[in-house]
């Protein structure tokens, strides 16, 4: 079949089939082939940190606690203010969503400017898509934790440690560590690796492991824990009611993993805990949280890093939940923060004079001169461990060259694919009653390659996107799976696909038109993973699809979360129903082996839901 996607797929297929790799002249900079970074030595370290440390102004200490967010199109005016806080001298910066190449240039402008090397950032629990929509995503990190592979998760944060570097990024925030227990959470959710605390606790560990053996910082997030709420922390403040020994068991037990295995950060969250902090006051600038849980009581020497200090959670709610009349000014945010026990201050709204506030509170006595040291150290040493003040460190710049190519390594797009091949989960798979074969496996729904002589179609449900790729990857057009499709034997399916906006009258008509059909694959690609927004999910349609179910025999392949079976009243009536969770091209290839049977089932559910506990899942 035709598709406008062809151009496009058939490219990235090349980079899945190559085995070399395009770098510039990097290879001094990056590891190859496995191997380690290797940062100085402690003796090193020390001469470096104390070499700059004396350089330094009150002031130049002060700003290196700030971390600056910038867009590649932002005004001139405000890019302006920006060249101007970096010449002050602020600790780092992280970008936002912009195109790649203006991007970089941006940095390689900030690192002109920068006397002191700069911590460049971003929020990458993806990879550097999470960004920048030019360069493949790596699977989000709840279908990351239908895996049964701690190997796949550590070689997935070395790739997206090697990605960070290409693009000039030192430290990535993540993993996100949260254990995701609630199915209503709008903001962590396919963050999550999931509800079980072990997995992901060990995940974590090893995705955090992985970026640093690639010679980038990581960060644990968001602590003490945001997996179970079901409020936003952009939009308001959520409250975790869970007394202490709760908070010990579940929340805080991936941290406490984190931290044994030698995090380089920890990021606060902002969250209202009575149990932790009886005032109200937002975990990020909450003293009994910093300082008096995660440093004194649970031992982190590490890097204490605020979420976002322009998030409405803590702006709008930095004196208790009280609302706009109440709201703390901008300006000393950073101080409470800093107060707090915080040691980076991230994403502040007026740096200058929140820069100012803390020198204030210095030279008054109400904070010390030795706090700052500690803390400007702490950050100093995290930039020498990554190599910033190595010589050839020095004004930093990365050449932009044929960088999209080097950042779309084929060692990415192969691992990605090599993840969604091993975690699309089956949660059912009932007996195909027109086969009378002995085997147990050829009675089943799936592999339907194995019901030789069944008319088999394939329709895909607000297939604007990828539907045609799924088509073309279960009849091996394009040669999509030249390595696989050998194995397969007589099998072909009619395509039928329905785009966006889909109508009642278009189900009807298309049921019809199905009616002859012994097994039909219904390939559901329109979704969104927010449960604020029903998952996707049009209820009317939906219930269309269960009692058509009823009378023909249909298989699901659901390109989304697996917290959708809770929104799904009568999946039970599906023959099969196979969990893919998001429609990615590299999902859609993964859950057409699948169905296939060229590759085994293998994915476990990461979360519970539509009755399933977490960790079930039918292999085959």
């Amino acid at each position: 079949m035709k598709s406008s996607n062809i151009i496009f797929s058939a490219c990235v297929y090349a980079l899945l089939l190559c085995s070399s790799y395009l770098y510039a002249d990097d290879s001094d900079e990056l590891p190859q082939n496995g191997t380690k970074y290797s940062a100085p030595n402690e003796i090193i370290i020390k001469k470096q940190v104390d070499s700059i440390f004396r350089k330094l102004s009150l002031k130049e200490k002060i700003a290196q606690l700030f971390i600056i967010d910038f867009n590649a199109g932002n005004s001139d005016k405000l890019k302006h203010q920006q060249n101007k806080l970096v010449k002050i001298g602020v600790g780092g910066v992280i970008l936002m969503d912009a195109p790649l190449i203006p991007t970089v240039e941006r940095i390689n402008k900030f690192n002109k400017l920068a006397e002191v090397p700069l911590i460049v950032s971003l929020d990458g629990e993806w990879g550097a898509s999470m960004r920048f929509n030019e360069i493949p995503a790596f699977p989000r990190q709840m279908q990351v934790g239908a895996l049964d592979s701690d190997e796949l998760v550590y070689e997935m944060g070395y790739l997206i440690g090697l990605e960070c570097k290409r693009i000039g990024i030192n430290v990535n925030y993540a993993p996100d560590v949260d254990v995701n227990n609630n199915a209503n959470n709008p903001v962590i959710n396919m963050r999550s690796f999931g509800e079980d605390k072990n997995k992901v606790a060990r995940y974590g560990a090893a995705y955090m492991q992985g970026m640093k053996d690639a010679g980038v910082a990581g960060s644990a997030k968001h602590f003490p824990g945001h997996g179970d709420t079901d409020v936003d922390s952009h939009k308001g403040l959520p409250l975790l009611p869970f007394d202490r020994k709760r908070l010990d068991d579940i929340e805080l037990y991936p941290f406490k993993y984190l931290i044994s295995k030698d995090v380089d950060m920890v990021m606060i969250g902002h969250l209202n805990i009575p149990a932790l902090d009886s005032t109200g006051t937002p975990s990020s600038i909450s003293k009994s949280v910093i300082t008096g849980l995660l440093k004194e009581k649970l031992g982190y020497k590490g890097i204490v890093c605020t979420d976002a200090l322009n998030m409405k959670g803590l702006s709008l709610n930095a004196y208790g939940n009280k609302g706009d009349e109440n709201a703390m000014p901008k300006r000393l945010i950073p101080l409470a923060a800093y107060k707090a026990g915080a040691d980076i201050l991230l994403m502040a709204e007026d740096v200058e004079n929140s820069i100012k506030e803390i020198e204030n509170a210095i030279k008054s006595g109400e904070i010390s001169r030795k706090s700052l040291d500690e803390k400007v150290r702490k950050v100093l040493e995290l930039k020498s461990r990554l190599g910033l003040f190595s010589k050839s460190y020095r004004h930093h710049q990365i050449d932009t060259t044929g960088l999209l190519l080097k950042v779309t390594d084929a060692r990415n797009t192969a691992l990605i694919q090599q993840i969604c091949d091993n975690s699309i989960t089956v949660v059912a798979n009932d007996y195909y009653n027109s086969i009378t074969t002995p085997s147990e496996l050829t009675r089943r729904t799936l592999p339907v390659s194995l019901h030789n002589g069944a008319k088999v179609a394939y329709l895909g449900y607000g297939g604007d996107k990828h539907a045609d790729d799924f088509a073309n990857a279960l009849l091996n057009e394009e040669n999509m799976l030249p390595s696989f499709h050998n194995n397969v034997t007589g099998f072909s399916a009619d395509t039928f696909i329905l785009r966006k906006p889909v109508t009642m009258d278009q189900l009807k008509e298309i049921k019809k038109e199905l009616s002859g059909y012994d097994i039909i694959i219904l390939g559901i690609h329109d979704t969104d993973s927010r449960p604020q927004n029903n998952f996707g999910i049009d209820s009317e349609q939906m219930d269309f699809f269960t009692e058509w179910a009823k009378e023909q025999h249909i298989a699901v392949v659901y390109f989304g979360s697996p917290y959708a079976l809770n929104k799904i009243s009568g999946y039970k009536n599906f023959k099969a129903f196979v969990i893919a969770y998001s429609n990615t091209l590299y999902n859609n290839i993964a859950a057409a082996k699948v169905i296939l049977g060229l590759v085994p089932a293998r994915g476990v559910l990461p979360v519970s839901a539509g009755g399933f506990k977490a960790g079930y899942g039918v292999k085959y």
